[in-house]
């Protein structure tokens, strides 16, 4: 059960932090660690609040407070290079596991907090910190996958050749002054395929199509979900 007055704790200084650096993030998850341990057995449920709602709450900082950085960057990136592979392998285990929300963080909660790798103040708050700014936060639990065989897949890439290639026009043409326009041809085009099965395998291209574009990927989904327009 998250508590409220860690909500509104962390709402208060997410709200009005100033959090640009890389150092600076770290110093706000020393900040966030501190109130996560004091909350005892409501920690992973604060975590996952602190998870969810921190980017949204950033995003409206009105910055009027500067958080001065803990630890120089040279410290941080001695941090990285003792914990930052462990860090990786750990949170990939729990990851490949597809657990539900709450056993999740509940994990997440014991490997920072509990690991004997981590084995200082500074590796704790460094796991927090490193877990935080990877792209796979927040955690979903995601449903079963659909077992596609690669002979079906390549059948119906052939029979969707068209539309495929359309994708292709539409994530590389500069006619579109927006995101969001760029966006709902592509959701057009895929709703325009009636089976399941072949929305998946058009997407499936698409996403390979852009997979050497971040940036691009974030923009189109972000577009399409009408998480940031402009």
């Amino acid at each position: 059960m998250v508590i409220d007055s860690f909500v509104a704790d962390i709402k208060s200084f997410l709200l009005s932090a100033k959090a640009k650096t890389e150092t600076e993030k770290f110093s706000v998850c020393s900040s966030i660690y501190s109130r996560l341990a004091q909350s005892g057995s409501d920690a992973p449920d604060n975590l996952q609040w602190f998870f969810e709602h921190s980017e949204a709450l950033r995003s409206n900082s009105t910055n009027s407070v500067t958080v001065s950085p803990e630890i120089p960057e040279s410290e941080l990136e001695q941090l990285r290079q003792s914990y930052g592979k462990l860090v990786d392998a750990l949170l990939e285990t729990e990851l490949s596991q597809n657990l539900d929300v709450c056993a999740y963080y509940k994990r997440l909660w014991d490997i920072i907090s509990k690991t004997p790798s981590l084995d200082s103040n500074d590796a704790k708050v460094f796991a927090l910190y490193y877990i935080w700014i990877d792209t796979r936060t927040p955690y979903y639990h995601l449903n079963d996958e659909i077992d596609m065989s690669n002979e079906e897949f390549k059948k119906r890439s052939i029979s969707l050749y068209e539309s495929i290639q359309k994708a292709r026009f539409i994530l590389n043409t500069n006619y579109f002054q927006q995101r969001t326009s760029r966006a709902s041809e592509l959701l057009y085009l895929i709703m325009q395929l009636n089976d399941e099965n072949d929305r998946i395998v058009l997407v499936a291209h698409i996403l390979s199509m852009v997979s050497l574009s971040p940036t691009l990927l974030q923009e189109t989904l972000d577009a399409i979900t009408g998480s940031s327009i402009k």
